[in-house]
């Protein structure tokens, strides 16, 4: 869960400026077109595509968390890309409606330039926001296919590791037995040969065994 929640956090920065970076690049060519107009115009229209670019990625985030905690199966991964769109597009396209209303272009364009360019058809802004939505669900799609992968990688980096220690842990069961028979059969040797060096063998043998356990309970 801790992950997931670095997921949405990571979301959310790249929600943030990457709607200034979109604005920034879609008021190039209103630009070029309007070559004399007021700053403040501009400064609004900045404002305004940045508000809509951050309200999609809100959506398509919120869309991410309830998919990711409730659902996760294929098809429901594809009534996410439809909610995504027809909630985006619905809700961006009113916002941009509601901006409209406030006829900034009449309030910073000149007559001429409202005769020259026209005013746009109603259903633009929705056209405008269906692009937005594509442009940002692709750019998520992206994060969540590399966070997946980053995931798989750590995961199969993870049962690696156990495996490494079952194999571990298996070497040292198989090990033990050969191991003692082998002692068991130099000290019965020694017991005949040398009884000094036999006692001193028996006490070695034990500190290597209680040590050798200690370290397999920590391990």
């Amino acid at each position: 869960m801790a992950t997931f929640h670095g997921l949405i956090k990571k979301l959310f920065k790249i929600a943030f400026f990457s709607s200034f970076l979109i604005a920034g690049v879609s008021i190039l060519p209103l630009f070029q077109t309007l070559k004399i107009v007021s700053a403040g115009f501009y400064i609004w229209v900045v404002l305004i595509i940045t508000a809509n670019i951050f309200l999609i990625w809100l959506i398509n985030i919120f869309l991410v968390y309830i998919q990711e905690k409730y659902f996760v199966s294929s098809r429901q991964q594809i009534i996410r890309y439809v909610l995504s769109f027809v909630i985006s597009v619905t809700l961006s396209g009113f916002f941009l409606l509601f901006i409209e209303s406030f006829n900034l272009a009449e309030i910073y364009l000149p007559d001429e330039e409202l005769l020259r360019i026209g005013k746009r058809h109603r259903l633009a802004p929705f056209f405008s926001s269906l692009f937005s939505n594509a442009f940002v669900l692709f750019m998520q799609e992206v994060v969540l296919l590399r966070e997946k992968k980053s995931r798989i990688e750590l995961e199969f980096a993870r049962l690696k590791i156990e495996n490494s220690r079952a194999v571990n842990q298996q070497l040292k069961q198989h090990i033990h037995p050969h191991f003692l028979f082998n002692s068991l059969s130099i000290l019965k040797s020694l017991i005949h040969k040398d009884p000094d060096v036999a006692e001193e063998y028996v006490i070695r043998l034990s500190d290597f065994l209680r040590i050798s356990i200690s370290s397999n309970e920590t391990n």
